[in-house]
């Protein structure tokens, strides 16, 4: 395999999760009607995304407006970053085992 092509399902669900937080900030902060853009940051960072949850809703009612939906796209970009790293490992494990075999014969 080319070397770009070994972390494309990564690199593409990384585009996935850009597209995602593009969508929650243009919807809670131009448009401010977030009234279910986050859900779709949160689905597409499942399930590291879905554990990621209950610390903003901890600020959520906090008195500047702003923290609250700021903590969500942070966690959940976070989440998203970790299961890059996850569907990217076994692309590199692959790889690893694949150059041994060569070497070996």
């Amino acid at each position: 395999m080319a070397p770009a092509f070994d972390n494309m399902f990564s690199r593409a669900y990384l585009a996935l999760v850009a597209a995602a937080v593009g969508l929650d900030v243009h919807a809670t902060y131009v448009v401010h009607d977030p009234a279910f853009a986050s859900m779709r940051l949160t689905l597409a960072t499942a399930p590291a995304g879905l554990l990621a949850l209950p610390l903003p809703a901890v600020f959520w009612d906090s008195p500047v407006e702003w923290v609250g939906p700021l903590l969500l796209i942070a966690t959940t970009v976070t989440a998203g970053l970790g299961n890059a790293v996850l569907l990217g490992r076994p692309v590199a494990g692959n790889r690893a085992s694949a150059r041994d075999r060569r070497t070996v014969a």
